[in-house]
């Protein structure tokens, strides 16, 4: 019964909020604020600076993070619950570790009760966002093997519906990226953690679903602290905090690069 309602509210939700309403309400010229939950996927690197770098002056991007966690291990989180009511947000983008939502994609009798928890976590969560006035959007992680890849987008698809939410397919775009720009820096020199070219990536492909246009190209040098794997984060850091300085400049990409990228995101979608 429980269950039934969580999807009953899933349903209304998204009749009533579809995202039409948001492409009304943001614009490139006004600040907008902005919550990324997710892992190590979005701090090393600092996804919330190479995103705030191309967002309208004066808007925020904020965090909630957990090293190595899942969206399971977030949902029910009371540091989370206070962080979405302290802040009225617009946009909260949702992300979940890595390659999780391929649970979907087995066997039910192998997998079900890890993956039917997960389902009600990522339920929960969107309709908690979605209760504060916010809008969630659902972004894909990534796998390396064109078939798994696949399977993780399709899953992750069928999550992002079963949420409500808009989807930000990761996956594919990155192998076809990278197969064709196998010079940018995709990942982590000693894993598979996003690269300066990845964290770009992302960036855009958020900057697309807010706006419904991509950004325009520039070049994204600055003394942010670009996090790696072996920092931890346990909870909210806000946007102040993420674009403190640190001892030297670097560039994440450069105007050229970006403009590649999104060329070629134009001409496969």
């Amino acid at each position: 019964m429980v269950r039934l309602i969580n999807y009953l509210f899933v349903l209304l939700a998204t009749l009533l909020w579809g995202d039409n309403i948001f492409a009304r309400t943001l614009n490139e010229v006004s600040p907008t604020k902005i919550l990324i939950i997710g892992n190590s996927i979005i701090y090393v690197n600092n996804l919330p600076a190479t995103l705030s770098s191309l967002l309208p002056p004066g808007s925020t991007v904020d965090m909630f993070a957990k090293g190595g966690g899942s969206v399971t291990d977030m949902a029910y989180s009371k540091n989370l619950r206070i962080a979405l009511a302290r802040t009225k947000y617009q946009v909260v983008f949702i992300q979940e570790q890595g390659g999780s939502d391929l649970c979907l994609a087995f066997d039910k009798p192998k997998t079900g009760k890890p993956c039917e928890s997960s389902v009600d976590a990522h339920i929960y969560l969107s309709n908690m966002v979605k209760k504060g006035g916010s809008m969630p959007y659902y972004m894909g992680t990534y796998q390396t093997d064109p078939q798994m890849s696949q399977l993780l987008v399709d899953s992750e698809r069928f999550m992002a519906k079963t949420m409500g939410s808009p989807y930000l397919e990761m996956s594919n775009n990155l192998l076809r990226l990278r197969t064709d720009h196998p010079q940018y820096k995709w990942f982590n020199t000693s894993d598979l953690h996003p690269g300066y070219a990845l964290t770009t990536l992302m960036a855009i492909e958020m900057y697309k679903a807010l706006y419904h246009r991509y950004p325009k190209p520039i070049n994204i040098c600055d003394s942010y602290i670009r996090y790696n794997p072996k920092d931890k984060f346990n909870g909210f850091v806000d946007s102040a905090a993420l674009l403190r300085h640190g001892l030297k400049s670097q560039c994440v990409a450069t105007k050229d690069e970006m403009k590649t990228m999104i060329n070629d995101l134009i001409r496969s979608n």
